[in-house]
């Protein structure tokens, strides 16, 4: 009898509604976990809160009659991530779920609780599509399939013309290279403004260039919007090029110095069998067609990307 409890899941209430293909809400995984925790004494363990009133909810502006309601209210609210086995708050989902997975024995794919750790990796192996290397459970095959062709199992071997030079001078994909280069992280001080021009000067088969879309975006204009950004204060701002509102001077800079309101110089090439979709950076082009989303020839963006990645740099 003891070798069978490793083996099933000890939120039994909570585990049958699971093979009942029924959804479950938030509120049902902090409860299931809560009627199953007793203090040394018997009693359930209650809810702690950092307020001064043990019946508020500071984050939500909320009072209630009693601790349960308040209870209640970190169960069912979405703003929350609260695991009221430990009475510990969590700021996003993805610790919740790792804190769930490491500390209760819990599937982070359909949330069953397991007694042991060996039971739950047992569990993840059988019922879902897993990373042996990682010890990680996911939700489809596609998903796993996506992960093992990502970083985490990948080796780059795109190089950046800069070398050593460079903090990280290999790179998965040629986006990322691109992305590289923008971003301003390369040895080559390059930043997107240059590495713009520097694509217009030499890529003559417009294989990443729309020629109806030159001559470049004037950034003189949206650089000086951005300087005259109030950072202080705490009030919202908005653009005024696209009227959007910005909760700060900060997210409003940092809007501005984004790509957002660049001309769209970059399409996906239709002479190479692409779908024509424009773009404001060279990454993001390079993103899409590696994506292969649609039916632009890889190998050609590949071999016509190497044929300008050393002019691009400057070497």
């Amino acid at each position: 009898m003891a070798a069978e409890s490793k083996e099933t899941p000890f939120f039994i209430g909570y585990a049958e509604i699971i093979d009942a293909d029924i959804p479950v809400p938030h509120s049902a995984i902090t409860r299931s976990l809560t009627e199953h925790v007793d203090d040394a004494d018997g009693s359930t363990e209650h809810l702690k809160t950092s307020s001064a009133d043990p019946k508020s909810c500071k984050q939500c502006r909320k009072n209630f009659a009693t601790r349960e309601g308040l209870e209640e209210h970190f169960a069912q609210s979405s703003k929350h991530f609260y695991c009221q086995r430990c009475s510990q708050h969590f700021t996003t989902a993805t610790e919740y779920d790792s804190h769930l997975e490491m500390a209760h024995h819990f599937c982070t794919v359909c949330y069953t609780g397991f007694e042991y750790k060996k039971a739950l990796y047992k569990h993840s192996q059988k019922e879902h599509p897993y990373c042996d290397l990682c010890k990680k459970a996911f939700s489809s095959q596609n998903h796993l399939d996506a992960h093992l062709k990502s970083h985490a199992h990948v080796v780059g071997t795109i190089e950046c013309p800069a070398g050593f030079f460079c903090r990280s001078p290999v790179f998965l994909t040629r986006g990322d290279l691109a992305l590289h280069w923008e971003a301003g992280r390369c040895a080559s001080e390059l930043d997107r403004t240059l590495v713009n021009i520097r694509v217009v000067a030499f890529d003559k088969d417009h294989t990443f260039i729309n020629p109806e879309r030159l001559p470049i975006h004037d950034r003189t204009d949206l650089d000086v919007l951005s300087r005259g950004v109030v950072l202080g204060g705490g009030r919202p701002q908005k653009c005024m090029l696209c009227r959007r509102t910005f909760k700060t001077g900060t997210a409003l800079k940092a809007h501005l110095q984004s790509s957002v309101h660049e001309k769209k110089i970059y399409r996906c090439p239709p002479h190479e069998e692409g779908c024509g979709a424009e773009f404001a950076t060279l990454s993001a082009v390079m993103q899409h067609a590696e994506s292969q989303r649609c039916g632009v020839d890889l190998e050609r963006m590949w071999t016509a990307f190497d044929s300008l990645k050393e002019e691009i740099v400057g070497v």
